[in-house]
């Protein structure tokens, strides 16, 4: 068996040689995950990627993070901190009417701790987080799309109890217009436990764009998420209540599609971003006071 020290080395190396996977780039319409989110949005779209004819879809990720900010909430920013996602979607109706698509996705996000709330925790178990969830998205006519998403959130080396969630999102398809702002909420209502710990359950608002500038398409993509993170009801409580407003997000992320890779084996690409985020009342509190804090991120994935 390994030592902690030698199995940090092993990852670490692990992890940089999948990141080191580079080839001539040229562009595809794979979105990259912002910096700060867990889990990603289950995608809407029912279109599967390029080589994929059918109505099955596949996506996968690796991305490495040097700090974890789940909603403004601070998990962990010391050692490794990667993670791995895998992204099933099925769709399952396409029309010409007002519903243009349904679309049903199942997945599961894992985030892997080195640090405190890892290997060198209580637990010394890596494993810090895995996050079911299953999503129903309606495609509408105007470039609306409705959806639904389950989550649990979940601890296997036990490092908080599960938190069982029911969201609603709105995402808005406005990729026609020169700079295109891909507008989205969501509403996120705790079903069982509670994501700040506090004592009762809450409801958090998620409102965000991600506009893309008109880069060269050729070489590689360049987004600029920014989002607003709010509590409706206790959820981020803390002495003197629950305080609306949570955290402003901002950040850029660029995407590198790696080419040589046929459109068979679907499309694979690298990410890198960074981002600040600003947390306000108890979440600052939280953050150790900190009015602003760094996040950056370098990934690789493939859409099928």
């Amino acid at each position: 068996m390994f030592h902690r020290t030698e199995r940090h080395y092993l990852l670490t190396a692990a992890l940089a040689a999948v990141m080191l996977i580079t080839d001539s780039a040229r562009v595809d319409a794979q979105t990259a995950s912002d910096t700060q989110a867990a889990p990603p949005l289950p995608s809407t779209q029912a279109t599967p990627q390029k080589g994929n004819n059918g109505m099955l879809s596949f996506s996968s990720s690796v991305d490495v993070l040097s700090t974890y900010l789940f909603r403004g909430i601070p998990q962990d920013d010391r050692g490794l901190i990667a993670w791995p996602a895998v992204d099933v979607g099925v769709g399952l109706f396409e029309g010409d009417g007002v519903l243009k698509r349904v679309q049903m996705n199942v997945g599961l996000w894992n985030s892997l701790h080195s640090g405190p709330t890892g290997l060198d925790g209580p637990s010394g178990k890596m494993w810090y987080e895995a996050d079911f969830y299953s999503s129903l998205a309606l495609g509408l006519a105007g470039g609306f799309t409705l959806g639904t998403i389950y989550t649990a959130y979940m601890s296997p080396n036990s490092s908080f109890g599960t938190v069982k969630e029911l969201a609603v999102t709105l995402n808005i398809d406005d990729s026609a217009r020169r700079l295109p702002l891909a507008p989205y909420g969501l509403i996120a209502f705790e079903l069982d436990g509670q994501a700040d710990g506090g004592s009762g359950a809450g409801t958090y608002m998620e409102l965000g764009v991600k506009p893309t500038l008109p880069v060269s398409t050729e070489l590689f993509a360049l987004a600029l998420p920014v989002k607003v993170g709010l509590s409706l009801d206790d959820y981020y409580e803390g002495p003197n209540g629950s305080r609306t407003f949570g955290y402003v997000d901002a950040g850029v992320v660029a995407t590198v599609p790696l080419s040589g890779v046929p459109d068979a084996f679907g499309a694979w690409s690298m990410r890198g971003g960074v981002s600040v985020v600003s947390p306000a009342g108890s979440l600052r509190t939280l953050n150790g006071g900190r009015r602003a804090r760094i996040v950056g991120l370098l990934g690789i994935a493939l859409s099928y």
